[in-house]
């Protein structure tokens, strides 16, 4: 929040620290607010007093306390007022509770967004195929506009997604809702605490479950992900589990679930591509079948994320389409099944091995 002072001729802008303002270094929470002044101005406003925290000079390392009062001269709080950097940073976590039922939300991007589950600092969406997670009219922006009428609480903080996925994959995809539910959340990737599981159509034949391990090299140029040898300057190591569920011999497609260990940018798309197996329909890394390719983010376990979230696992329903691409080449009792499957408290390999064994065409 903030307020306009003017002492005679000089006009001050007061802004009020929020509780995700909490611990964080002035000059950052600056540089969020400030987008449009230069970093050397704000430390020249900073050491010549012009900016002040509770009417004292401060340096730019001081760590904010909630509360504090921030005043900034007007001409350098121009761009942080008209770009809405104060009164409409963040927003109440306590207001936000822990919401059970699912809802959706529609903006001007013409996509609908799902909202899977929400909590008091992270929110679950399941992200529409053909949608951008960062950028103009991304999930990102949306993301902003559903909570824009919240309660700001922040001057810095904002509503986003904390992870991605191409604008091809749909699925889970968790935005935070405060800076203690990112930081947390960051810790639990870290650590890797978080286990992703994806549905993906192959465009081969496969038997058996297999373990991939590969090093991944991306290439700026074509925005292409490759598998390198293991002697590849810049590479990254991709690793993930795949365990086909139903299979097609004349059709030459594998309907799998892949668990992901590691987690880089089309890392499924291109390990299975140097496989010879691309995904059914994804041009870019092979498949001479038509697009769209099938790749959905299907459920995310989150241990411990109770009091983040409201709950420890979430499942993304599948898209219409895929739904009906399903449908049409493994029957509706195999997409009812495998919902069922993907729904489970818990999901074990034990499961999915027998799953496959009993839909093989």
């Amino acid at each position: 929040m903030f307020a306009i002072v003017s002492r005679s001729i000089l006009i001050m802008v007061l802004f009020t620290t929020g509780p995700d303002d909490e611990g964080r270094r002035l000059d950052r929470v600056l540089r969020r607010m400030l987008p449009t002044v230069p970093l050397p101005a704000i430390y020249r406003a900073l050491r010549t007093g012009r900016i002040r925290v509770e009417h004292r000079r401060s340096r730019g390392e001081h760590r904010i306390r909630a509360g504090e009062v921030i005043t900034i001269p007007a001409d350098l709080a121009e761009s942080a007022v008209t770009g809405g950097a104060a009164g409409s940073a963040g927003f109440v976590s306590a207001d936000i509770g822990t919401a059970e039922t699912e809802h959706t939300h529609e903006q001007d991007t013409g996509m609908r967004l799902e909202i899977l589950a929400q909590g008091p600092h992270l929110i679950a969406v399941n992200k529409p195929t053909g949608l951008a997670t960062h950028g103009p009219k991304s999930l990102q922006h949306l993301i902003a506009d559903l909570f824009k009428d919240v309660a700001a609480q922040s001057l810095a903080f904002r509503p986003a997604p904390l992870h991605r996925l191409d604008r091809g994959t749909s699925g889970v995809v968790i935005c935070a809702a405060s800076m203690h539910g990112a930081r947390q959340f960051s810790q639990l990737l870290r650590s890797r605490q978080i286990t992703k599981w994806y549905l993906v159509l192959l465009g081969c034949v496969l038997e058996h479950p297999a373990h991939w391990l590969d090093r991944l090299h991306r290439d700026r140029r074509s925005g292409l992900t490759r598998v390198v040898s293991s002697s590849g300057a810049g590479a990254a190591t991709g690793v993930l589990q795949v365990f086909p569920l139903a299979r097609i011999p004349r059709d030459g497609v594998t309907l799998a679930a892949v668990k992901l260990e590691t987690g880089r940018r089309h890392q499924i798309r291109a390990q299975a591509a140097a496989r010879g197996c691309p995904l059914d329909g994804d041009l870019r890394y092979g498949s001479h079948r038509d697009p769209p390719y099938l790749l959905h983010a299907m459920r995310l376990e989150m241990p411990g994320s109770d009091r983040l979230l409201g709950r420890q696992v979430v499942m993304a329903p599948l898209p219409d389409t895929a739904r009906t691409r399903i449908c049409r080449l493994f029957g509706s009792e195999t997409e009812a099944q495998l919902t069922a499957l993907f729904t489970r408290e818990t999901l074990d390999p034990v499961n999915l091995v027998a799953f496959s064994s009993k839909r093989s065409q």
